[in-house]
């Protein structure tokens, strides 16, 4: 009999163009679908996250805000999305906040606090997400990006908020995306009410056998996620257990 981590085990998983399959995922993945991001620094995971984000913006007609929690992100700065620095947003032709009531309807915003010091920055920013959080979660029905979700949850200690974010949005229609680079020190809530992830590879052993147990299935993805190529991924519908290998960014 096989044993557990026998390679003879791992379906075939097919390698399909990323044109062929975005659209497709676009149209399955639900508001209150929470997906998950996992690679390394360079993988792809950011330019992946932007993609979906501007598709649903466009095709599902979606609210979407990420929030940026770095000094710089180049990824970030290239995109033609409005950038606010506190909550609630103001918009371009409004000077200042604008009431949830007066808003348009369909935004597409980074959350991207101005960068004060390094010993200050988590303590400065920690209550302009919180009051983000605290709104999108009342109004209901956004798509938000978390860029760094360990760091929201180690750095700006919102453990708490995170864990409430990932059980009780969904019934609020709010689909939640989190990257991180290893599926550690992060919300628990995150490893396991998701619907989606999307691994890019991971070279450590250990950290690639959790992020496949974190997929839903050790025995066909640990072995998956080492033949990865440059900005390659695998994106696994952890309900159906139905995945695809696709490549982005090239």
């Amino acid at each position: 009999m096989p044993q557990p981590d026998d390679p003879a085990q791992e379906a075939e998983v097919p390698r399909v163009s990323w044109e062929e399959v975005a659209p497709e995922f676009i149209d399955v993945w639900q508001q209150g679908d929470h997906l998950i991001l996992l690679g390394k620094t360079g993988r792809g995971k950011s330019t992946f996250a932007y993609d979906v984000l501007q598709r649903r913006y466009e095709q599902a007609w979606a609210n979407v805000c990420a929030f940026i929690t770095k000094k710089r992100d180049d990824t970030s700065q290239d995109l033609d999305w409005d950038v606010i620095k506190e909550w609630p947003p103001g918009y371009k032709e409004r000077v200042g906040p604008i009431p949830r009531q007066d808003r348009i309807p369909h935004s597409r915003l980074m959350l991207w606090p101005s960068y004060t010091k390094a010993s200050t920055f988590p303590d400065d920013v920690k209550k302009t997400f919180l009051d983000a959080i605290d709104e999108i979660m009342e109004e209901g029905n956004w798509t938000l990006y978390l860029d760094e979700a360990a760091y929201i949850v180690q750095s700006l200690k919102l453990r708490t908020s995170m864990d409430e974010l990932f059980t009780q949005s969904r019934s609020n229609g709010i689909t939640l995306v989190a990257g991180s680079q290893r599926p550690v020190w992060v919300s628990r809530a995150q490893l396991s009410q998701h619907c989606w992830v999307a691994c890019f590879k991971i070279g450590d052993v250990e950290e690639s056998t959790r992020a496949a147990e974190v997929m839903g299935n050790r025995d066909r993805y640990k072995g998956v996620i080492s033949t990865l190529g440059e900005h390659e991924f695998i994106l696994v519908n952890s309900v159906t257990d139905k995945a695809v290998i696709s490549q982005i960014g090239t």
